[in-house]
């Protein structure tokens, strides 16, 4: 008879109220840092409610036979943003609640971005995976800085 272990987000305290799934193993396991190999269940806190103002992504596993990611716990969006995705974005999903999305720089490859998510506490809880085509182009609109603004107001004034 197998043992079949559990964990948890580290951030849910025991009194929470937990939703459990039951995993195949570390590259399906909603926690990124998951390094228990085969089945076991995961408990997580439920999220909060989307807030205002912050659009809901839907997140899924790809599929054994599309992942252009294998042996990696990554997430992809299921479906196309209803605006472009860039580093600094916050989205919610159901799984881990609000997120900031931090880009990874060319983890990804031409046709898909990595994004990694860290929640409210600034920890890094998913990876997540978009299509290139759904995000802000790299070297494309340049942020504007508090420097650049400085900058600006100084020639001006």
């Amino acid at each position: 008879m197998t043992t079949i272990l559990s964990h948890r987000l580290s951030h849910s305290s025991p009194t929470s109220v937990l939703h459990k799934i039951t995993v195949s193993g570390a590259h399906h396991c909603p926690n990124l840092h998951c390094s228990i190999y085969y089945p076991h269940t995961f408990e997580y806190p439920l999220p909060k409610p989307c807030p205002s103002g912050i659009s809901e992504l839907h997140l899924q596993r790809f599929t054994t036979e599309n992942n252009p990611f294998p042996r990696t716990n990554r997430w992809e969006i299921a479906t196309r943003p209803l605006f472009l995705l860039s580093h600094g974005c916050r989205i919610y999903s159901r799984l881990y609640g609000t997120l900031t999305l931090v880009d990874t720089y060319g983890a990804g490859s031409s046709k898909w971005r990595v994004f990694r998510c860290a929640d409210e506490d600034g920890a890094v809880v998913a990876e997540i995976v978009a299509r290139e085509e759904w995000c802000v182009p790299r070297g494309g609109t340049p942020s504007i800085t508090r420097s650049f603004l400085t900058s600006i107001v100084s020639l001006i004034c």
